[in-house]
């Protein structure tokens, strides 16, 4: 068992962050299945129209005909916007995930460096951890946690050793 777990230059690019935040909404918040299905279902309703294949006149005829799929399209396409439009700000608006920082795991808790800030935090404040492919996401709470790079974990370590370290201080892993 390694004693200090280190990420080095741990960095998680807008792309990457929005992947595994969406992946963590569905996983913790099952009900948004119930607003992404619905938007899968009218995108393939909208493909199959007959007016597609045909005419302009037949598009308006279409849309004068049921005024309420426009509605019902745009209110769905608004949801996927939104949840896009609130990521970048979140990422914009965490200090920490600006600049690859140096995550150091000890006995104590954690150590964050960067060029941008530093900061510590004991065990008592994690909560759980998520696990997705090579990335995972340590909680504070159920909105805050730390995005992690296990690409970035320094050797001799391994995944095996951090979840080793997160089960020793009784950090849920989900």
């Amino acid at each position: 068992m390694v004693s200090e777990l280190v990420f080095r230059d741990n960095f998680i690019p807008f792309g990457e962050y929005a992947k595994v935040n969406l992946r963590y909404t569905l996983k913790t918040k099952p009900v948004m299945y119930v607003l992404i299905l619905p938007l899968l279902s009218v995108i393939g309703f909208w493909t199959i129209l007959p007016w597609r294949a045909t005419s302009a006149t037949a598009f308006f005829r279409t849309v004068a005909d049921n005024p309420m799929v426009i509605g019902m399209t745009l209110f769905l396409l608004a949801i996927p916007i939104s949840m896009w439009r609130g990521m970048k700000k979140n990422y914009a608006s965490v200090r920490f995930m600006q600049a690859p920082a140096d995550y150091s795991f000890s006995a104590l808790g954690l150590d964050v460096k960067s060029p941008i800030m530093q900061s510590q935090t004991s065990w008592e404040a994690f909560n759980s951890f998520y696990q997705f492919d090579r990335y995972g996401v340590l909680m504070t709470s159920t909105m805050t946690g730390y995005f992690l790079d296990f690409s970035k974990l320094q050797a001799p370590a391994d995944i095996a050793d951090f979840l080793h370290l997160l089960k020793t201080h009784s950090v849920q892993i989900k």
